[in-house]
């Protein structure tokens, strides 16, 4: 089975509802009451805003994002 993943870091809520609305579309096509593998990345994100608040792009586009 393939793993898959989600970018999250706005906030947990979002985060947890992204969640919750991929799990419900996996079971509804699989027809199964399984969970899929997945992987969720947070993200600093006081951090990151603070990057594109100094126009610091090039930090942004650099940043190695590890699972």
């Amino acid at each position: 089975m393939k793993k898959f993943g989600l970018i999250g870091g706005i906030g947990p809520e979002s985060t947890a509802k992204y969640y919750q609305l991929i799990i419900k579309e996996y079971r509804k096509r699989l027809q199964t009451e399984a969970y899929p593998e997945f992987i969720i990345k947070s993200i600093n994100m006081t951090e990151m805003l603070e990057f594109v608040l100094r126009k610091n792009y090039s930090v942004l586009f650099s940043m190695k994002w590890s699972t």
